[in-house]
């Protein structure tokens, strides 16, 4: 792989007034904990399509869903910061601008919002039962719950920590994400693409405004080359795995 190495000084880094260099700093910060989530989720996604097995493939499933509670949180946190940065959003095109409003409608800050109340109840938070019992039904007519649930678990002679629960709670709060979506015209799945569509936002937003600062340096670019393990489609990450031996590995 091949790479564009820009070198800035610290002294010119440092001559941009204090808060936007701030903002500047924190959208890259944003940009590359974004992108390394949803690089993940795909992964995740992708082998859980994978599996064809029905156990793993559940618990692939569940994997993913961490990745896309989170996601959903933390994009929502930067549309958030965004708002603070109007003078940056100068640098996107007509086009880019479009794409801005219609990210900005599905992440709506309102609290009403399927993106919201998965970030406030579901992921960075976990809501009590009286905030949620507005919100969803806990009996057993609930859609799309099953009529038994399995767990699993390691035989008594190991100790292995390989509990996994999600047939009973993952499946239960599933059906609750995609029914709070659908109530409001939106799909849960497209918090991967308009996750996407805002990290190429952001990009164009940091590479535009340090251009300005720093032209001299962009057009004096070294391009480097980058080992990489694998193409990235045939990268998975399964949930199964062989564990240490936890007395030898001191865990």
């Amino acid at each position: 792989m091949k790479l564009c190495k820009i070198n800035i000084s610290k002294e010119k880094v440092f001559k941009i007034k204090s808060e936007e260099r701030y903002l500047i700093f924190q959208l890259m910060n944003i940009h590359d904990e974004l992108n390394i989530l949803y690089k993940t989720a795909v992964i995740c996604e992708r082998t859980q399509e994978s599996e064809k097995n029905i156990i793993k493939n559940s618990a692939q499933k569940a994997q993913f869903h961490v990745f896309l509670r989170l996601i959903a949180g933390k994009t929502r946190e930067g549309f958030k910061f965004i708002y603070k940065t109007e003078n940056l959003l100068n640098s996107l095109t007509d086009d880019d601008k479009k794409i801005y409003e219609d990210l900005n409608n599905y992440f709506d800050p309102k609290n009403s919002n399927p993106v919201n109340i998965l970030r406030d109840k579901l992921s960075f938070h976990y809501g009590n039962y009286d905030e949620m019992k507005g919100l969803i039904e806990f009996n057993e007519d609930f859609e799309g719950t099953k009529d038994s649930f399995n767990i699993y678990a390691p035989p008594p002679e190991f100790s292995d920590r390989t509990n996994i629960f999600f047939e009973m709670g993952f499946d239960f709060i599933e059906e609750f994400m995609i029914s709070i979506f659908k109530k409001n015209d939106l799909g849960i799945y497209d918090i991967l693409k308009k996750t996407n569509l805002f990290i190429c936002l952001l990009d164009k937003m940091i590479i535009s405004n340090l251009k300005e600062y720093f032209s001299d340096e962009f057009n004096a670019f070294e391009l480097i080359d980058i080992p990489v393990e694998d193409e990235f489609q045939k990268i998975l990450l399964p949930y199964f795995s062989e564990q240490p031996d936890q007395k030898k590995e001191g865990i």
